[in-house]
């Protein structure tokens, strides 16, 4: 890793497993921004995601956490941003209303699993005092080989795999491995049980963390040739490799969705419509040279 970046992400975890730690000081930057979103389903089951502030009163997340097929939309939300175990230390806030990319009619598009909190009331009610997390665009030729290697680091509250609990702490996890998700068509059947297939082309792979309770947490990059720290993506699934012969798995990659120009487009008209006093961010895209 970059010197810088490997002292922003020790300065701020006691490590803990190879490859990433728990937060300690949830409020630095940029974990303060990044909170634990809450679903109640039942009185005594939770789902839960994770989500990134971009705004005083939106946050990012993943659509599929925002919609269930045997429920629909879920409009019960609370975000906890910088949420440290037990501890809200900024407080606890509930939706408004919730966006999605696309309107999820059927089967979720894995190409627009974006979504969007808006708060009722924010934790940061004064924006020029605040440093939010720029969105930027991995520039393709990262991918492809010809550019510099660029930190990935992703960032949520993973569920306990063996204990079934969410302990709400706040865990990153780095990587310089990454690569374009090979183009693959998804099948499945539809809402009327008829098989339909669906084409994958805006996710990248990456072989830090992808562990239930971090969908919809943020995906950031480090370009150490301009000192860019952007967030590019989106946690939103784990794809297993198998052996075609065996069916036993062979590989397993973490798979982030990317931010594209919708994805921007997206995000634009929010801030306009839901913060019409906030200037939008500037877009960096990492570039070579």
């Amino acid at each position: 890793l970059d010197p810088q970046l490997r002292q922003l992400i020790e300065m701020t975890y006691t490590p803990a497993r190879g490859g990433g730690g728990i937060i300690s000081d949830t409020l630095a930057f940029p974990w303060r921004y990044i909170g634990y979103l809450e679903f109640p389903l039942s009185d005594n089951v939770n789902v839960t995601c994770t989500g990134t502030m971009l705004s005083p009163h939106i946050v990012l997340t993943a659509a599929h956490c925002l919609y269930k097929e045997d429920s629909g939309y879920l409009t019960d939300v609370t975000f906890v941003p910088g949420r440290n175990a037990g501890m809200a230390p900024l407080g606890r806030f509930k939706a408004k209303k919730i966006l999605l990319l696309q309107p999820i009619t059927g089967k979720l598009d894995l190409n627009t699993d974006f979504g969007f909190v808006i708060l009722e009331n924010s934790p940061f009610p004064d924006a020029s005092k605040e440093r939010f997390v720029p969105v930027g665009v991995v520039d393709e030729r990262h991918f492809e080989g010809g550019g510099m290697p660029l930190a990935v680091v992703a960032a949520g509250y993973p569920t306990d795999a063996s204990e079934g609990v969410n302990r709400g702490l706040l865990t990153v996890a780095t990587s310089s491995v990454y690569r374009n998700t090979p183009p693959e068509k998804i099948s499945y059947i539809n809402n009327e049980g008829r098989r339909e297939t669906m084409a994958v082309d805006n996710q990248f792979e990456h072989r830090a963390f992808t562990e239930r309770g971090t969908s919809g947490g943020p995906v950031f990059v480090y370009h150490p040739g301009y000192n860019q720290f952007a967030l590019v993506g989106l946690i939103s699934n784990k794809r297993d490799y198998l052996d075609q012969q065996t069916g036993s798995i062979t590989d397993s990659w973490a798979v982030a969705i990317k931010i594209n120009t919708l994805t921007q487009g997206a995000i634009q008209r929010a801030l306009r419509q839901y913060e019409p006093k906030q200037k939008t961010p500037t877009t960096n895209r990492t570039t070579n040279r």
